[in-house]
């Protein structure tokens, strides 16, 4: 089970949302529609994690979700670079809290 997220962490799950994010546009049209195809394939506990992430990043701000990425970045080096930027990021977290609310 996991422990409630207290601070701004990006789990896995997300981290490969975002790696995927230029091809899932393209897929299915709209960032809503891609979350809730995404949402569809994640274990309880991915949605889980998250939910929490999302909830937190959508109350945070552009500072804080810059540091999440770069922290993870540095715990993943491999990917370092590859998750893509969006702007404004306050802004795209804002509207993926919204419609992952949303999804089934």
């Amino acid at each position: 089970m996991s422990k409630p997220m207290t601070d701004l962490t990006i789990p896995n799950a997300w981290a490969f949302f975002m790696l995927g994010y230029m091809n899932y546009l393209p897929t299915y049209g709209t960032v809503d529609a891609a979350l809730c195809a995404f949402k569809q394939t994640q274990t309880e506990e991915e949605k889980t994690e998250v939910t929490a992430f999302l909830k937190l990043a959508a109350q945070s701000s552009d500072g804080a979700l810059n540091a999440a990425h770069a922290q993870y970045e540095k715990l993943n080096p491999m990917i370092s670079g590859d998750i893509p930027y969006v702007e404004p990021l306050l802004g795209f977290y804002v509207a993926c809290w919204e419609a992952w609310q949303k999804c089934p």
